[in-house]
């Protein structure tokens, strides 16, 4: 994928459990974007659109993230059944 830039990022995710892609209003999808140098997010929700032609595959858009340094994305699925999962990216995002 493409790196992540200052300002307004989209980014394709395919979302899975036990191998089997979660199906749009299977539970709850969060993004929480978190500057942990600067203990603050953003005030923009990211919002989660699934894609008809491939199960478990949502765009996620405008991850937001406006200000130079370091970012970290913390993905959550909740299910209606069972545990929550998550998985966080973190980087750089340079002047």
């Amino acid at each position: 994928p493409v790196l992540p830039i200052r300002g307004n990022n989209t980014w394709i995710v395919d979302v899975a459990r036990d191998g089997q892609p979660v199906a749009a209003g299977d539970g709850l999808l969060e993004l929480t974007p978190f500057m942990p140098d600067h203990r603050h997010g953003t005030g923009i929700k990211a919002i989660w659109t699934p894609d008809p032609s491939v199960p478990g595959r949502f765009s996620v858009s405008p991850i937001n993230l406006w200000m130079p340094g370091v970012w970290e994305l913390t993905f959550v699925q909740t299910p209606t059944v069972g545990l929550r999962d998550q998985v966080m990216f973190t980087f750089c995002i340079t002047g």
